[in-house]
């Protein structure tokens, strides 16, 4: 899913950076698939959390995760 998002991000922006004009279509699309990775990340590690035994006992892992999205939250 990320490789898909920054294909098309990346994509966009070479294409953009050649002088093609491109329809603002598919600036609203990129930032749409954009938030629901940042929907589906944070979901995957909700229930991560909550389900696997490894996950919620590793203190680390589960506020790094969620201070990574949450930078994310914060930046997007």
């Amino acid at each position: 899913m990320n490789f898909c998002v920054h294909s098309m991000m990346y994509g966009f922006y070479f294409i953009s950076g050649l002088g093609v004009k491109v329809p603002a279509i598919f600036k609203n699309i990129i930032t749409f698939v954009q938030f629901f990775q940042m929907i589906c990340g944070f979901t995957v590690i909700v229930l991560a959390t909550i389900y696997s035994e490894w996950f919620a006992k590793d203190n680390f892992a589960v506020f790094f995760v969620f201070g990574m999205y949450g930078s994310y939250v914060y930046l997007f």
